[in-house]
C-alpha cells in the first residue's frame, strides 16, 4: 500500500476578521511552528494559486496586510468577496519553482469568513507522503495545540491516512469507520464538547489549556500496521464522528 501521509485539520464557526488580523495571526503561527522544531523553516508562498512561483515570506512581511488582501476568497461567481474570507497558505523550504518535497511542511488558512473557517497543516506536499523523519508525536502535538492556541476552534484533529484508499482493517475486523477524519492520531474537543462525552481508559488524554481535552492514539508515529494504534484510533474516530464537527471543511 502507498506511503502514509499525515496532516492536522480544525474548523470554526464564522468569524469576521480584518486582512490585517489575519496577517498577523498567520505570521505568528509561522513564528510560532519554527519555535517547536528545525523542520519548520525558510517559508514561502505565493499569491497566485496555481503558480509554482513565490517569494519568501521574510520579503513579505513589511507589507503582509497588503498580500492578505489579495488572497480575497471568491463567492459563487467567481468574484473576490471578503465576507468568504481570505485563503493564505505557506511551506517549508520554498522557492520559485520549487518541486514537490516530501520534507515539506505545509500550513494553509481560510480566516474572516462569515460562515466557516478552517486550517491545516501537511506534511509532505502536493499529495507526495511525508518523510517519515519528519513525523513525531511531540511536533505533532505541539503543532497542533499552536494552532488551538492562535486560531481558537471547537474541534482539531491530527490524522494518518492513504490518500483514495480506506484505512486498513485487520483480519476479522469490521471496517474502520468512514469519515473525513480518517484514522485520528491526536483528537481535541473543547470544553463544552468534551463534557458530553466519556472516554474509555484505554486512551491516554490530557487538558488543553482552555480547559479542552486531548485525545491521544498513540504517543509514538502513528502506525496503521500497529493493531493497538488502530484499536484506539478507532475509538477516537467514533468520538469525533459524533462530537466533532464538519472534518471536510478544512
Amino acid at each position: 500500500m502507498n506511503r502514509c501521509s499525515y496532516d492536522i485539520k480544525s474548523a470554526w464557526p464564522g468569524l469576521v476578521e480584518s486582512p490585517a488580523q489575519i496577517g498577523e495571526k498567520f505570521l505568528r503561527t509561522l513564528d510560532a511552528l519554527g519555535r517547536i522544531d528545525p523542520i519548520f523553516k525558510d517559508w514561502g508562498t505565493s499569491n497566485e494559486d496555481n503558480s509554482p512561483k513565490g517569494r519568501p515570506i521574510e520579503s513579505l512581511r513589511p507589507n503582509f496586510t497588503s498580500f492578505v488582501e489579495t488572497r480575497t476568497e471568491l463567492d459563487g461567481w467567481d468574484q473576490p468577496d471578503p465576507a468568504y474570507g481570505y485563503w493564505l497558505w505557506a511551506t517549508t523550504g520554498y522557492y520559485p519553482y520549487a518541486p514537490p518535497n516530501p520534507f515539506s511542511m505545509t500550513f494553509s488558512v481560510t480566516a474572516g469568513c462569515e460562515w466557516r473557517n478552517y486550517n491545516s497543516l501537511e506534511a509532505g506536499r502536493n499529495i507526495l507522503p511525508p518523510d517519515p523523519s519528519n513525523i513525531s508525536f511531540p511536533v505533532f502535538r505541539a503543532a497542533l495545540l499552536t494552532m488551538l492556541a492562535i486560531w481558537p476552534a471547537p474541534w482539531a484533529n491530527a490524522r494518518a491516512y492513504y490518500f483514495r484508499h480506506d484505512p486498513p482493517t485487520q483480519p476479522g475486523e469490521p471496517p474502520f469507520p468512514q469519515s473525513g477524519y480518517q484514522m485520528p492520531w491526536l483528537s481535541y474537543l473543547c470544553a463544552e464538547r468534551a463534557a458530553r462525552i466519556t472516554v474509555p481508559d484505554s486512551i491516554p488524554t490530557e487538558r488543553t489549556p482552555d480547559g479542552g481535552l486531548l485525545m491521544i492514539a498513540a504517543q509514538t508515529r502513528f502506525d496503521p500496521n500497529n493493531r493497538e494504534h488502530m484499536a484506539r484510533s478507532r475509538i477516537l474516530a467514533e468520538i469525533m464522528i459524533e462530537h466533532g464537527g464538519d472534518p471536510i471543511a478544512g
